[in-house]
């Protein structure tokens, strides 16, 4: 069952695509186009213990050029409460709409709602930086001040102080986290020297199988604020920048796993090949083809329709 306000939508369009059809033809292209309009308000998993569904937010706009449909977003952790997202006001520096595709605008706090649901997931422990284990013999040497035990292997707890965000804009895009960074002893797991640090690491994104795919980029990712309680610390954030390289991967496998679902409606078809992405201030805009239908494809549709058995 549709919703009311997606039914309404239907009916206004297709009243006036096609006014001289006689009503049980009319009846079944509704009914045709209704089971394209269904897929878009499916709840689909996101990540193992979420799911997420699109819902619409007010009755659609109905233009001489173009329908504008605005969505909300829902997420809920299983036996957890519902999350909204409502939308954000559709910037006005967007980039171009490209002829003959529709464009779908995802705001990126549909991602950092996502995000807030992986509480704790990019935690890691870097047991190895470019093939051997971090000692406090190379710290020192980078923190002469630091009161640090010599000729001890050490082994790096990340873990999240906040939830990981995402910005984009039309010239860079990129993951805040704010993490600290354990120093531990691999011989008794004492902590030697802690760091709490904000890293920007530049975010690329993507489609597959209709769902949006983040990562970020090897080698990316800096130090925008470092300190610690031992005392200064900048001096190491080269030392940083080589941890979260040793990081990256596993934030990755994290992203790769806990992809968010792209609106379908209508046969829209989010093909690698044919749709293109661009970046506004906050908001991803994809340019999308819809599946098309030729005459004698709909006509053969709309007679199967027609010869299935009526209930009541």
């Amino acid at each position: 069952m549709l919703p009311k306000v997606a039914i309404r939508f239907l009916n206004s369009t297709l009243g006036k695509l096609l006014p001289g059809m006689i009503c049980p033809a009319s009846d079944n292209v509704i009914a045709f186009m209704e089971t394209k309009i269904e897929a878009m308000f499916e709840k689909k998993s996101f990540g193992d213990s979420s799911t997420m569904w699109y819902e619409v937010v007010e009755e659609p706009g109905i233009f001489p050029d173009y329908n504008l449909i605005q969505l909300k977003v829902k997420f809920q952790p299983n036996n957890g409460e519902v999350i909204e997202v409502t939308p954000d006001p559709v910037p006005e520096d967007l980039p171009p709409k490209e002829e003959g595709k529709n464009a779908v605008y995802i705001p990126v706090s549909v991602i950092n709602v996502a995000m807030t649901l992986m509480d704790g997931s990019f935690n890691s422990v870097i047991a190895e930086i470019e093939g051997s284990a971090p000692t406090t013999d190379q710290l020192k040497e980078i923190l002469p001040d630091a009161d640090l035990p010599a000729g001890k292997e050490m082994k790096i707890e990340i873990s999240q102080k906040v939830n990981v965000t995402f910005t984009v804009s039309s010239t860079r895009s990129h993951m805040t986290a704010r993490i600290k960074a354990s120093f531990l002893s691999v011989e008794d797991g004492a902590e030697l020297l802690s760091v709490d640090t904000v890293q920007e690491c530049s975010a690329g994104f993507g489609i597959k199988e209709e769902r949006l795919a983040i990562s970020l980029e090897s080698g990316s990712c800096r130090s925008t604020e470092i300190s610690s309680p031992a005392g200064d610390v900048e001096p190491a954030k080269d030392f940083m920048k080589s941890i979260m390289d040793s990081w990256i991967p596993h934030a990755n496998d994290v992203l790769s796993k806990n992809q968010v679902p792209l609106p379908s409606l209508l046969g829209l078809m989010y093909s690698e090949g044919e749709t293109t992405l661009r970046f506004g201030e906050n908001v991803l805009v994809f340019h999308v083809m819809i599946e098309a239908y030729d005459e004698n494809e709909l006509a053969e549709r709309i007679r199967l329709n027609q010869e299935k058995p009526k209930t009541t």
